[in-house]
């Protein structure tokens, strides 16, 4: 298959298929599940971008639209404690810069984001062009994200926040690096039932639910560590971050 020269401003980008091309074959290019590709909410489209509804049949010389946006977010330093602004949140940010690049560089179209709305983190992950998120800033113990900083004048909470099931992406993502502090944590979600002794079971959700195995996840399950990433949670495919960069298309 041969793929076509694409903008970084683009949503999508493209591919020609070539006779024995498959669907399995181009999903493991460029890091998505093939069974997550077809149907409404699907990754897979056609050269118009609308959905695939074939059973996965690629049509030689069809050309055929593949997810292209990475989504990185980053809370700012402003009202935070002097010591994280000058310390922690910088290390924080510049990793995403550098995540952010990287990707920018192999051709991703990477929509950066400062202090923004929450409605407009669940809009832009719940797209089906979406291919990563990536964010820094501040996490706590149930998993929540902080996206912007509230007036809280009148003793309020301090973020905006979302948690890993109030923003879901219509399909598993191969990179989401969250530079947050518990932002690999699984928590209670929905209630599934009563044990034995009538004690409530709940659904554990996390935000690695988002992430499909086949790239890169980077989060912790406790405060962080800024000066060494390696103490964090990391669940990598076949060499982690880079050699998804090396190995994808």
């Amino acid at each position: 298959m041969e793929f076509l020269a694409r903008s970084s401003a683009s949503f999508l980008k493209f591919a020609c298929m070539e006779n024995g091309d498959t669907l399995q074959g181009l999903a493991g290019l460029i890091g998505l599940l093939p069974g997550q590709a077809l149907g409404e909410n699907g990754w897979l489209k056609d050269e118009s971008g609308e959905e695939i509804a074939n059973e996965g049949q690629l049509v030689p010389g069809d050309k055929y639209g593949i997810p292209n946006l990475i989504l990185s977010w980053k809370l700012s330093a402003k009202g935070l404690m002097e010591s994280f602004q000058n310390g922690t949140i910088k290390t924080l940010h510049a990793q995403l810069e550098e995540d952010s690049t990287k990707l920018s560089q192999k051709g991703y179209s990477v929509l950066r984001i400062t202090d923004g709305r929450v409605e407009q983190f669940t809009r832009i992950l719940s797209r089906d062009y979406i291919a990563g998120l990536l964010y820094a800033g501040h996490g706590d113990s149930s998993a929540l994200l902080a996206l912007s900083h509230r007036d809280n004048s009148s003793g309020g909470e301090l973020y905006n926040n979302v948690g890993p099931d109030d923003a879901s992406p219509p399909y598993q993502l191969p990179v989401i690096h969250l530079y947050a502090c518990s932002s690999a944590v699984m928590v209670d979600g929905a209630l599934l039932g009563l044990d034995e002794n009538d004690k409530p079971i709940y659904k554990q959700i996390g935000w690695a639910d988002h992430y499909n195995n086949q790239g890169s996840f980077r989060g912790f399950t406790q405060e962080i560590d800024a000066f060494d990433f390696n103490a964090g949670h990391h669940r990598d495919y076949r060499g982690g971050f880079e050699a998804f960069l090396n190995s994808t298309r």
